[in-house]
């Protein structure tokens, strides 16, 4: 087990306790977080979140565009769990702004990765379109909704800043699912036939005659010809 200690001001709930302010550090004693083991914890200077062992996401304190993700924009006093996130997902980290947050969370069936927003999004700070979307208030998610540009991509790593965010991706240079078919070498525009380099540089595709003439030996994948 492993406990949470706060101290400061805490208007807008964001030390996790109702007293308004506290000169000492305190132990957290919401019944929520009790015998729970935390593997991360982070804040800003309006909020804070905390994520458990089994991957269950708390989040307090400043609520004004629903960037603690409890479908409200109702300030929290005390760790709240995010419910969205209860019974499907498995929350691997968050990074926290004044006014919005992103979450990396694994599917427990497929365990797929996949990047979640919510809180203020004037400016695409985000990184999602609005489009279609039915918002309570303007330019805003109070819950977590899911970046579909990362569906088919494998985000491992993410980040933000005041007006931004940057989400890191694991890249599959090259998928082979059987063979491949009609593939043209970048250099004599033949089609291969044998063993296909792949050019991780710059995504060209050569034939082994052309490879081993121009020694691309660095950097490259070697795909194998289809039996």
């Amino acid at each position: 087990r492993s406990n949470l200690y706060t101290a400061g001001w805490s208007k807008n709930g964001r030390t996790g306790c109702k007293e308004q302010d506290i000169q000492q550090l305190k132990k957290l004693t919401n019944p929520q977080i009790e015998n729970k083991e935390f593997k991360f914890i982070t804040a800003t200077k309006m909020s804070a979140a905390a994520i458990t062992n089994e991957g269950e996401l708390f989040t307090w304190g400043s609520n004004t565009k629903g960037q603690l993700g409890h479908g409200h924009f109702n300030d929290v006093n005390e760790p709240t769990l995010v419910k969205f996130f209860e019974e499907e997902w498995e929350v691997i980290e968050i990074s926290m702004q004044v006014e919005f947050s992103i979450v990396l969370a694994r599917n427990k069936k497929t365990g797929k990765n996949e990047v979640f927003v919510m809180g203020d999004n004037v400016g695409g700070k985000l990184g999602v379109s609005l489009s279609g979307v039915k918002t309570e208030k303007k330019d805003t998610f109070s819950k977590p909704i899911m970046n579909t540009f990362f569906n088919d991509k494998e985000p491992i790593k993410i980040f933000s800043g005041p007006r931004g965010t940057i989400i890191m991706c694991k890249v599959k240079p090259f998928e082979l699912i059987r063979d491949y078919h009609n593939e043209k070498c970048h250099k004599c525009n033949l089609n291969i036939i044998g063993n296909l380099i792949y050019n991780l540089e710059n995504n060209f595709m050569f034939c082994q005659k052309c490879s081993d003439q121009d020694n691309l030996d660095n950097n490259v994948l070697v795909v194998k010809a289809p039996m």
